[in-house]
């Protein structure tokens, strides 16, 4: 396939030219290292919180989870301000706030407020990028291979969430936790290096102020964008369920004697994607969303079912298949809801509408561990992987009845 310069205009090219430019090279490597980065403190900063500031289970939860209110609050902004500021102007004032996030964490002699902030702001700098940086790519893009190209993009998304934690808890189990914060820093000069040359993401043409005062003021039902609120709340299910993985996959698996094997479940997740992005998205292309989301969404079921197995048949070949159905399941339908909201958008102005989806994806993956700790503590891990199951299911039928039944037939 040939590579596009970075000065063509891709979003006007034919489908045989593809996709792949150096643009769209430079936003993923960016794109990956701000989910990659997120994905690592969110599985080491509990522990690290205990650790530095000997706080309760409660706190230092909070300590973690607070990242999530920053970049829900951020993503609700930039869904609406994004396109008239510029994408790439926020992107870069984003991988700015992270870096000096990274710079700050370990600060000597650190209030536990403090930490707060820097997880609120650290959290706000994700919800503008993970924002912004696929608003771009839809515009890098050609529509007539959205989904293939939406798919390969969203791999770096898909990889970030394997390849974060996995880093995570073999870096914070062997070294000083400043070392994880360093490399964390220098990970964010790289996307800051990186997004500077995008020639795409733009301001509008008539200027910021014009395209600022053609925003209408702002109500609560505006907050989730009415052109994709309804096709995107089936990833909120989906979220909610995949969240019994990531959230207890560790605990879990040493509960049942298979202690340590919960971050080969990122692994395979990670080299399952990897295998399975390319087709999934040429048969998006071909056959409609239909074809691969119907049967991702009910992947997401059959995970959290063999997760409920293992309790029954503790091998580590089970629990490490579970990252097979994560991928196909959860990681599918990350990329492939992205490309249908892409083109709901029309391709460009898709900021609100990717905010709405990310912002309804976060809601599962923060309120899923909350409510499924009460079942655990209740009821035990396999009425909380049974319950997720039945979820996943309820997220079939949704997405059934609110877009699969009016797509066309190919």
């Amino acid at each position: 396939m040939r590579i596009m310069n970075v000065d063509e205009s891709p979003q006007q090219s034919t489908g045989k030219r593809g996709f792949l430019s150096v643009n769209f090279v430079l936003l993923f490597v960016a794109h990956f290292i701000v989910v990659a980065v997120y994905f690592l403190f969110m599985t080491t900063m509990a522990r690290h919180a205990m650790q530095a500031f000997a706080c309760a289970d409660s706190i230092a939860g909070f300590v973690a989870s607070i990242f999530l209110v920053g970049a829900a609050f951020s993503r609700i902004l930039t869904g609406r301000y994004a396109d008239a500021l510029g994408l790439k102007r926020c992107s870069i004032a984003a991988l700015i706030l992270m870096l000096v996030s990274c710079l700050l964490y370990p600060v000597g002699d650190m209030s536990l407020p403090l930490m707060f902030a820097i997880r609120f702001f650290h959290g706000v700098s994700f919800g503008i990028a993970n924002t912004t940086m696929p608003a771009i790519a839809t515009e890098i893009i050609p529509l007539e291979v959205m989904g293939e190209g939406t798919g390969w993009f969203m791999l770096s998304n898909s990889l970030g969430t394997g390849v974060g934690p996995l880093f995570g808890l073999l870096v914070s189990g062997n070294f000083e936790y400043s070392i994880l914060y360093g490399f964390c820093s220098a990970l964010a000069i790289v996307a800051i290096a990186a997004t500077v040359p995008l020639a795409a993401g733009a301001k509008p043409a008539g200027g910021t102020k014009a395209a600022l005062a053609q925003i209408p003021k702002f109500k609560l039902s505006l907050v989730f964008d009415p052109a994709t609120r309804k096709f995107s709340f089936f990833m909120f299910l989906v979220a909610f369920s995949y969240s019994s993985v990531n959230a207890f996959a560790d605990a879990y698996s040493a509960s049942i004697g298979l202690e340590g094997w919960a971050a080969g479940i990122f692994l395979v997740y990670s080299i399952s994607l990897v295998l399975m992005r390319p087709p999934a998205g040429r048969l998006q292309d071909r056959r409609g969303e239909n074809a691969v989301l119907y049967p991702s969404i009910a992947s997401v079921a059959v995970g959290a079912l063999v997760c409920a197995a293992c309790t029954f048949a503790p091998v580590p070949l089970l629990m490490l298949s579970v990252g097979i159905f994560a991928a196909t399941g959860f990681g599918t339908c990350m990329s492939s809801g992205l490309a249908v909201v892409g083109k709901l958008s029309g391709g460009t102005k898709a900021a609100p509408g990717i905010a709405t989806f990310y912002l309804l994806c976060d809601f599962g993956c923060g309120i899923g561990p909350l409510l499924l700790g009460v079942i655990v503590g209740s009821l035990g891990y396999v009425a909380m992987y049974v319950t997720c199951a039945i979820v996943a299911l309820i997220a079939v039928a949704y997405y059934h009845f609110a877009h699969g039944r009016f797509q066309q037939s190919v």
